[in-house]
């Protein structure tokens, strides 16, 4: 009796204690920005993350109705550490700091234990989903709110600090917010739509909101994010509902003003400046590869010019010290192209390659040690440096680390959420085909488009705790779509002569 009282309490607090969940993790966020910024540790931050995880996850767990799926999910898990361990161990530059490449590891378990959370809160109570949207949007409002008084108190950071471009807010990880603003954007228009159906200045002043965080933050997938939104969810309401034709040329209307604001725009003043450095980069190849010893034919670059060519950029200088100039001058084609030696997110990619390359064949299963993916360098002056070569890409940041395995788990679960939300659409689209489901999928569609082409998603709680809880609900309202559908069906058998 005294359980079924604590599930029932425990129960009817969902909501709340979904929306402090998710409320909580922008001002986490704005904490860990100042304990950096002030020198001090982050392991206050760090253990209420890792707690909430542990409470989530006990929460779950405590009711759910099928608690054989955490059991089934732990033992995956589990199966995955030892062995990704035992990789590392029989790995040939052995197991150092464990403690670090552990310690990644349940950042990136955050992802899959938060759904299944999620989607047992939801099936637990029916108001939690509600109010999960209702503290998305909150979120994207206290984000917005910081940058703005970020900008006002003249501490903004800036998205491209080299440049005091693009305003960032009391946020560390550009990336991360890129992926966060683009995945509440559509579920608060799809929140606001809801509260106040008729209106159209509250889901105007949504959109402004929205999209003026992902259009100062700087950078060109936020910028196009702005559009997928603006414009895919107008289209959407204008398909579920020709009525909202109303709102849907509101939201249209903001997207236009963010275009012809482009020309001001922090993605344009970064392409102008990228336009200058290149011609620069360009210049500094130009007088390296006409000094020092030529090759016998005169035609091309020597070796000793390619050498030190690429030893004048940072990361390449520790690939060859880390690899050898041959095997980098291969990988790399022999380019010259100042495109191609300024891409930072390619040599960290090459260089993890070359890793697995070197690597045993459990590693390839398993995944690296994350302290591998860091070189140390004399940086001419009697200083040791460090090259972070940790990729910015998440699906390959999830093989490097994880091995073929972990990706494979990884895909498994990103592509059954869509697959079945797609399989519910195309057997029940009238009862699938709403606000709720489109701006999710939107959601979820961009969140993936980051995972592609940068990080800080997929391996960090602040940013993966969205995406859960953004695969939660397109699992259940697909669960809620077949129901309903079946229960129709049977309704017309009964009736049916």
């Amino acid at each position: 009796m005294k359980y079924d009282s604590l599930r029932g309490t425990l129960i009817a607090r969902l909501p709340l204690l979904v929306t402090i969940l998710c409320v909580i993790q922008p001002i986490l966020d704005v904490m860990g920005y100042w304990q950096q910024l002030l020198g001090l540790p982050n392991a206050v931050t760090f253990l209420l993350r890792v707690l909430l995880l542990g409470a989530s996850l006990l929460l779950g767990f405590l009711l759910s109705e099928r608690k054989s799926r955490y059991l089934i999910l732990g033992g995956v898990l589990a199966a995955l550490t030892a062995l990704h361990a035992f990789a590392c161990l029989r790995s040939p530059f052995g197991y150092r700091d464990p403690v670090k490449d552990l310690s990644n590891l349940v950042m990136i378990y955050s992802l899959p234990i938060m759904t299944f959370s999620f989607v047992t809160f939801f099936r637990a109570n029916e108001r939690v989903l509600p109010a999960a949207q209702k503290a998305l949007t909150a979120v994207l409002l206290i984000i917005f709110s910081v940058q703005l008084i970020s900008t006002l108190t003249g501490t903004d950071p800036h998205t491209y600090s080299m440049h005091d471009l693009g305003v960032l807010g009391w946020f560390n990880w550009t990336n991360s917010q890129s992926a966060i603003l683009s995945m509440l954007y559509p579920v608060a228009l799809c929140f606001v739509l809801r509260r106040w159906p008729d209106r159209i200045l509250p889901l105007a002043i949504t959109a402004a909101v929205g999209g003026a965080a992902l259009f100062v933050l700087g950078p060109r997938l936020a910028y196009a994010s702005l559009f997928v939104v603006g414009f895919g969810f107008a289209v959407f309401l204008l398909i579920c509902d020709r009525a909202k034709w109303k709102q849907a040329l509101a939201l249209t209307l903001v997207v236009c003003l963010f275009i012809a604001l482009y020309p001001i725009s922090p993605v344009r003043r970064r392409a102008v400046i990228y336009d200058v450095r290149n011609e620069e980069t360009q210049a500094e190849i130009d007088e390296i590869l006409s000094s020092g010893p030529q090759d016998e034919g005169g035609s091309e670059p020597s070796p000793e010019q390619m050498e030190t060519l690429y030893r004048s950029r940072d990361l390449l200088c520790s690939m060859i010290e880390r690899f050898g100039r041959d095997r980098v001058l291969e990988a790399y084609d022999d380019s010259t192209d100042p495109d191609v030696l300024r891409d930072d997110r390619r040599a960290k990619l090459t260089f993890c390659r070359l890793l697995m390359e070197d690597s045993s064949p459990l590693s390839r299963l398993f995944g690296l040690n994350l302290t591998e993916m860091t070189v140390w360098r004399n940086d001419g002056e009697g200083e040791l440096v460090s090259d972070v070569f940790d990729v910015e890409n998440d699906f390959h940041g999830i093989y490097f680390l994880t091995g073929t395995v972990g990706l494979a788990l990884c895909l498994l679960m990103l592509l059954g959420v869509c697959l079945r939300a797609l399989a519910a659409l195309l057997r029940r689209p009238k009862l699938c085909f709403t606000p709720l489901m489109g701006a999710n999928a939107i959601a979820y569609g961009l969140a993936l488009i980051h995972c592609y082409f940068t990080a800080c998603i997929l391996r960090r709680p602040n940013a993966s705790i969205y995406l859960a809880v953004v695969l939660a609900t397109l699992w259940v309202l697909s669960d809620k779509a077949w129901k309903k559908g079946e229960e129709q069906d049977a309704l017309r058998e009964e009736a049916a002569p």
